[in-house]
């Protein structure tokens, strides 16, 4: 369905996201030197600011369940975030919530069956 291109030891720590017909969907770099660890999504195969679509930073230093900030490209100022992401890889879910940081948007979990 999809595919990742990129190495996971590199100097920019870029991928690009491929369709089936080896397409590039988005791309995204992790900034280098920041306590976070946030990354800028790109439309296609580039890193040029005009195709930034999103930044997505963890909330916090520490974390104890997977948190992240989603910042779209139109908030420059990033004093709040548009999204968070709260999931878990162990428990197999992720809930998106709005700018409120309480109302659910989205969820998904591993289904469980009797």
């Amino acid at each position: 369905m999809f595919k990742i291109k990129g190495s996971v030891f590199s100097i920019h720590d870029r991928r690009i996201l491929l369709d089936a017909a080896n397409n590039a969907i988005i791309s995204f770099q992790q900034k280098i030197l920041t306590a976070h660890r946030i990354w800028n999504v790109y439309r296609g195969d580039s890193s040029d600011t005009k195709n930034l679509l999103f930044s997505v930073k963890k909330s916090s230093l520490l974390q104890f369940k997977n948190q992240l900030d989603v910042f779209l490209a139109a908030n420059t100022k990033k004093d709040f975030f548009d999204f968070k992401i709260k999931g878990s890889w162990f428990e197999r879910s992720c809930t998106i919530y709005a700018t409120d940081g309480t109302t659910i948007i989205a969820q998904m979990h591993k289904k469980h069956s009797a």
